[in-house]
């Protein structure tokens, strides 16, 4: 469920754009419902052609369930922040990356120097190189200071580092961005039995892991 709600807090990151997603959807409320009934009833042909039909209703009607999950994220956030204090290991790191997700929205921007304080003691205390790999992406998601771990002894966690947004233009950063996306197979292997970062499950992390992938802060 953690994993599940780190990927909700990503689909609903409309930020300072959610007003205008309202503004839209708002104006068009009708149209909305009425394109939604026909799309329900229509078969599978007729829903395909509706998403190409110009109106750019289909786009809204996505846009406007990415602003159900934006004004759900606040109480999402207050339930998913006990479970950073779980005594089993993977499920405070799975409640980081959701931390790393949901944190981004609006309304918890005064909150987020004190998660940040919180998720890099995690990082510090971490005891595998998949929970530390993890927790890094969480902390530069929410535009934290991952710099320390560039320089890790394992190339996962220094790949994860060097994700960080804020690490754009740093020489450090760059070159291991560069060695990932050279060798997105090395970065795999380096976690041993272990998947990478559940991070990597979803894009566009996960677009990462192929020869074609290009390292990208988000």
């Amino acid at each position: 469920m953690l994993v599940y709600l780190y990927v909700v807090g990503v689909a609903a990151d409309l930020g300072e754009g959610a007003a205008e997603v309202r503004a839209r959807a708002e104006a068009r409320a009708g149209e909305l419902r009425a394109w939604t009934d026909a799309h329900l009833s229509a078969d599978a042909d007729g829903r395909s052609g509706m998403w190409q039909d110009g109106t750019g209703l289909g786009e809204l009607v996505l846009d406007q369930a990415a602003l159900a999950c934006f004004d759900l994220v606040p109480a999402l956030l207050r339930r998913v922040l006990p479970h950073l204090a779980s005594e089993r290991a993977r499920r405070g790191t799975c409640a980081a990356a959701a931390v790393g997700s949901l944190a981004r929205h609006p309304s918890a921007s005064a909150r987020r120097p004190a998660l940040l304080d919180r998720l890099t003691s995690m990082a510090r205390a971490a005891e595998s190189s998949y929970d530390l790999a993890t927790i890094l992406i969480a902390i530069g998601y929410l535009d934290g200071d991952t710099r320390p771990w560039l320089t890790d002894p394992h190339a996962g966690v220094r790949g994860c580092a060097a994700l960080a947004p804020g690490l754009t233009g740093d020489d450090t950063a760059e070159r291991v961005r560069l060695g990932l996306a050279g060798s997105p197979r090395a970065f795999v292997e380096s976690f041993g039995d272990m998947a990478p970062p559940l991070q990597f499950q979803f894009r566009p992390y996960q677009d990462l892991l192929t020869p074609a992938g290009a390292p990208a802060g988000r």
